[in-house]
């Protein structure tokens, strides 16, 4: 099997975050996120999508919400706790809190000034024989966008 490199991008743009594991519908009721699986999006930039599609990443599209947008491309990285944990971290003013199973799910609601994350690919034969590759979230930094009341009581400990 192939060997790929860790992926680290800076200033991601994330999305669709269930950190918390919860089953998800969508407005037809079809589930779309079984329970137990925590996972968020990340958009990439169309020539990245292209080259990491070459090299067997599950490259999704995700179509334009309107007419004249464009469609972006994305892909889904899973979070597990088991066998390694991952290393998130939630930074809040001067604070950096490392998260673990039972509080990450505080992200997924939450607003972001900047995110910076790793993916760790993991290579994997399908039942074609064909190698392909699943992100994993080893490490992340999700800053969180604090309002001007939050500024102001952001070095008391919590």
């Amino acid at each position: 099997m192939k060997r790929i490199e860790d992926l680290e991008i800076e200033n991601a743009d994330v999305f669709r975050l269930n950190l918390g594991g919860n089953e998800r519908t969508d407005s037809r009721g079809k589930v779309v996120n079984k329970g137990g699986t925590r996972n968020l999006c990340i958009r990439l930039d169309n020539e990245i999508a292209e080259q990491m599609r070459d090299e067997g990443w599950n490259v999704k599209i995700l179509p334009p919400r309107e007419d004249g947008d464009e469609a972006h491309y994305f892909i889904s990285a899973e979070v597990r706790f088991r066998p390694m944990r991952p290393s998130i971290y939630l930074v809040s003013g001067n604070k950096k809190t490392l998260l673990d199973e039972d509080t990450i799910e505080c992200l997924d609601n939450s607003r972001f000034k900047e995110v910076s994350l790793r993916i760790h690919p993991r290579v994997w034969v399908n039942d074609n024989g064909e190698e392909k590759i699943k992100a994993f979230l080893s490490e992340a930094y999700f800053v969180v966008n604090l309002s001007n009341i939050g500024r102001k009581f952001a070095d008391y400990e919590e």
